[in-house]
């Protein structure tokens, strides 16, 4: 916002304020209400949670804001994204083996976005999954853990995700049928911040339409 507009705004709640309190409730009924829906969803999404550590687990069960939660030993490399400010955003593999004893190949992956300051582990894991897959090693022992919620991938993301699954041995049908379309990003906290955003707005709407009903509700000056 520049600071003209910031200073007609000012001067119009000045000049006119009945009509700036009404028009300010109005226009923050719909914040609250998106803020507020986005709430309703990560709740649903909570009781439909999706255990990585569950024996029954199936990655392609996975929906639009389901929350993912678990532990996993298994990764497999990872892809980046440039962002507009010039920065990368890192998304790593987790794939679902046909048996988790003796691996013969990988039946799903769930695509997860990395903070920068676990790319070193992700990686670590990435390394050590690789050669117990091939039968070099022991079964990796330090687990990674997830905690967020399912989103639909953009079509930036899928395009990513699949040329990188298309360069480590995939066809391109394979790779389709094998890739989960939502990626999973640490946002556990997200339920309730956005519950927290919408509560605020709809909280400073009511009590903006109550000065205005008290001032007689109206839009005389």
């Amino acid at each position: 916002m520049s600071s003209r507009t910031l200073f007609r705004g000012i001067m119009f709640a000045i000049h006119r304020p009945r009509l700036a309190l009404f028009i300010t409730a109005v226009v923050l009924v719909i914040p609250a209400a998106i803020f507020i829906y986005m709430g309703v969803r990560y709740v649903i999404g909570d009781l439909n949670r999706v255990d990585l550590n569950s024996p029954d687990c199936d990655l392609a069960s996975i929906e639009n804001y389901n929350r993912v939660s678990g532990s996993t030993y298994n990764a497999w490399g990872g892809f980046y994204i440039p962002g507009s400010d010039g920065s990368k955003i890192y998304y790593y593999l987790v794939p679902q083996f046909d048996d988790d004893s003796d691996p013969k190949y990988i039946e799903k992956v769930l695509i997860v976005k990395v903070e920068p300051e676990y790319y070193t582990i992700w990686n670590s894991v990435s390394d050590h999954t690789k050669q117990w897959f091939s039968h070099l090693t022991q079964k990796p022992i330090t687990p990674i853990q997830i905690d967020g919620y399912a989103h639909e991938m953009s079509g930036v993301q899928y395009g990513y995700a699949m040329d990188y699954l298309q360069n480590i041995g995939f066809s391109y049908s394979n790779a389709e049928k094998v890739l989960v379309p939502y990626f999973v990003a640490d946002n556990s906290s997200a339920l309730y911040t956005t519950f927290t955003a919408g509560g605020v707005f709809a909280l400073i709407s009511i009590i903006c339409f109550g000065i205005w009903f008290a001032l007689g509700a109206n839009f005389r000056d």
